[in-house]
């Protein structure tokens, strides 16, 4: 028993699971035109609004907005902890190139956890569906660009 090491947990590895900040959407101007410019879907309880970055290899970054009309402190830092694991368990070679905006509006109070995780996995599968298609139709075009247009 004396040559086995006593292992304390503040030595034990522990990986980061925070989002680094070159992942997160920092910036007024960047949540303004993602807002004006990017693709929508709306889901009960948020808005999930994507737009493709300038560089192509970024690491995707997520902005989470949510006004005092979705609930207390508490209630919308808990939205936005269950939506940052959400954005963070979804493989992020995926989402290379592209910045989501999450906008909770004032019905997101009603919705139980599992019913968020539900709507935000929908959602990011919606958005990887339709930008495969997106993507397929700018080949068959054959360097066209095809105008964009909202889905909802």
């Amino acid at each position: 028993m004396a040559d086995v090491a006593a292992i304390t947990p503040w030595e034990t590895p522990v990986e980061d699971f925070r989002l680094r900040r070159c992942q997160r959407i920092r910036k007024g101007s960047d949540f303004a035109t993602l807002g004006r410019s990017g693709h929508r879907c709306k889901f009960c309880g948020f808005a999930f609004i994507w737009k493709q970055n300038t560089d192509d290899n970024a690491l995707p970054r997520i902005g989470i907005v949510t006004s005092r009309k979705v609930g207390n402190a508490v209630r919308r830092n808990f939205l936005k902890r269950i939506t940052r694991e959400s954005f963070r368990h979804f493989p992020k070679e995926l989402l290379r190139g592209y910045d989501f905006l999450i906008i909770f509006r004032s019905d997101s109070k009603t919705s139980a956890v599992s019913d968020l995780r539900a709507n935000l996995s929908a959602a990011f599968e919606k958005w990887e569906y339709q930008r495969k298609s997106l993507d397929g139709m700018r080949h068959a075009t054959l360097g066209r660009e095809l105008p964009l247009r909202s889905f909802e």
